[in-house]
């Protein structure tokens, strides 16, 4: 608790107990800490109903332990109880975390404490090293993580028992004259954990004598600290490289090593609250991502190259003519996605910047100056009648006849083709003309940049 000030004396802590050794060691030690050390002591069981009257039983005596330590217990069971098939193991773990985050917050705890030791450590590590982790799978557990964050009060899952063996948790146990509960699917060899616990370790153990845990546990520390150190770093450069949704990838991006250029690509991730960091596969794939392609990453994202310039697009918005005729929303950066016209994706970069200027060059891209411009934007169709002043032109010209004069059929020219700012003043005739007031200005720093692909036939 010290080397990793796992909490403050006195803190609420949620001791997470399933009846099993570890567990119940965990609450035992806990109480038994000098009160300069000992936190407010809650412990909670949750029964996922995985093993019928076992499952019962293990939570009967989570009761009991806590109420002969006079700890106030909380329980909770999974409804309807799980079943062993598919993926209920990882099933299992998610509702069993969420319950006990809701039990800390109802009871003012700071954290959640769980029995995990160095040998789940070991066994983690070599997982992970089958299944070709990098250094920060490598890493594996840490003593302390973010469990859940509701925007008032960070909670964090600690393991108070890191530095300690399986044979110091048994050790224990049988000092203190305690029992617990035994798990019988931790036998079972379907669970490829269960296999590296029978197996795996004996045979380390045989061919490098007993110090081989201890070493594969120092070296997932030092690996977790040298992923963390370069999470920093990245973070740091990413900052520096990043314009909202938009990473520079100029200025010797070419140059970094392999590894850093994927750790800066995750801190982007990061930074812009894109969800969970793509794999390492995606992040090869988006390194390498051609001028004017896209890559989906997931759940609808998607990330463009423009230049030197990387931009995250959100989902696109898929709007009907009808929603459109009444304006539908463009986000920035956004995408929408409008049948019969095609897509118009925007967002911003710095200027000046070489390569918008170079695609500047076609009809399907219009480029001004951002300032003054209000959000969000909106694509709606032709007002009757409807004129502008356009760049490059004289007098005000009718978006109908710029519309056919692109080529677009009479029967497509009501179609949603006008893109106008939140205040109703257009932009942007989608791959036509652009409006006089909407452009580059010789004190431009931040440019807005709009680009049409049309609807394939």
């Amino acid at each position: 608790m010290r080397e990793y000030r796992l909490w403050q004396p006195g803190e609420g802590v949620l001791v997470g107990i399933s009846g099993g050794a570890d567990s119940t060691a965990l609450l035992v030690v806990l109480l038994a800490l000098p009160d300069a050390l000992r936190p407010r002591v809650v412990a909670a069981h949750f029964d996922h109903g995985l093993r019928g009257s076992a499952s019962a039983a293990d939570a009967l005596f989570a009761a009991s332990l806590a109420a002969r330590l006079h700890v106030p217990f909380v329980g909770g069971a999974a409804d309807p109880p799980l079943s062993r098939a598919g993926s209920a193991e990882a099933d299992a773990r998610q509702r069993r975390y969420a319950f006990l985050a809701a039990a800390a917050r109802r009871h003012g705890c700071s954290c959640v404490a769980v029995g995990h030791h160095r040998d789940d450590q070991v066994e983690t590590v070599l997982l992970r090293l089958a299944r070709g982790a990098g250094a920060a799978g490598l890493g594996a557990m840490a003593p302390s993580r973010p469990l859940a964050d509701d925007g008032a009060r960070a909670l964090h899952l600690v393991r108070p028992l890191f530095l300690a063996s399986r044979t110091d948790v048994l050790s224990y146990l049988g000092a203190a004259g305690l029992s617990w509960r035994e798990d019988d699917s931790n036998a079972d060899p379907v669970h490829a954990r269960n296999r590296v616990r029978a197996h795996v370790l004996p045979a380390l153990d045989a061919a490098f004598g007993p110090g081989a845990r201890e070493r594969i546990w120092r070296a997932a520390q030092n690996l977790r600290a040298d992923a963390h150190a370069l999470s920093v770093l990245a973070e740091d450069a990413a900052r520096r490289r990043m314009h909202g949704p938009c990473l520079d990838l100029g200025a010797g991006w070419a140059d970094l090593p392999d590894a850093v250029r994927a750790a800066e690509l995750r801190a982007w991730w990061a930074l812009g609250g894109a969800g969970p960091p793509p794999r390492a596969d995606v992040l090869r794939r988006m390194d390498r991502l051609r001028e004017g392609a896209t890559l989906e990453v997931g759940g609808g994202v998607r990330v463009q190259r423009e230049g030197r310039w990387l931009v995250r697009l959100p989902p696109p918005v898929h709007a009907p003519e009808a929603q459109l005729r009444a304006g539908g929303e463009l986000s920035v950066p956004g995408t929408v996605l409008a049948a019969g016209v095609g897509e118009v994706r925007a967002w911003v970069v710095p200027w000046p910047e070489p390569a918008v200027r170079r695609l500047w060059a076609a009809s399907d891209v219009a480029v001004g100056d951002a300032a003054g411009i209000t959000l969000p934007l909106r694509l709606r169709v032709p007002l009757p009648g409807e004129r502008l002043a356009v760049l490059g032109a004289q007098g005000r010209r009718r978006v109908r006849e710029m519309l056919a004069q692109r080529g677009v059929p009479p029967g497509r020219r009501a179609l949603p083709w006008v893109l106008e700012d939140a205040d109703g003043r257009p932009l942007w005739v989608v791959g036509a003309r652009q409006a006089a007031w909407f452009r580059i200005e010789a004190g431009t720093g931040l440019a807005l940049v709009l680009r049409w692909r049309p609807e394939p036939a």
